[in-house]
């Protein structure tokens, strides 16, 4: 369980993340290891989100074993349920795809440098 310390994001910005899901710009196709990371942020991002449902998850395993498995089944499913309730916002995982590609251009598909750039070098 993330600590405040270990947070993608504040909670300020996960709300404005979580707003800003209207955002009608094209959203950019990024190479694969830029959509890797798009998507381990969007499951830390879950996380935080699903904070809660992890804690009381946490507070009911705490001393047991086994027995875990179906003393908290109800915590565990409410967890799953939050997790994959955020993956599947495909506005979303949209919107940090948009505000990676503006963060890392060169991480979009097709990327070139400018031609004033590119003339430099030559």
């Amino acid at each position: 369980m993330p600590t405040q310390a270990q947070n993608i994001i504040t909670d300020e910005e996960l709300h404005d993340l979580l707003q800003s899901r209207s955002n009608t710009d094209p959203v950019p196709i990024l190479i694969h290891r830029a959509e890797n990371r798009v998507l381990r942020e969007l499951r830390d991002i879950a996380v935080q989100g699903c904070n809660e449902h992890v804690k009381r998850l946490a507070e009911c395993a705490e001393g047991k074993l086994l027995s875990v498995v179906w003393h908290c089944r109800k915590y565990s499913k409410a967890v799953d349920a939050c997790m994959r309730e955020f993956g599947a916002d495909e506005a979303l995982k949209d919107e940090l795809r948009r505000r990676h590609g503006k963060k890392f251009p060169k991480a979009v598909k097709g990327y070139k440098l400018p031609n004033s750039v590119t003339a430099d070098q030559s």
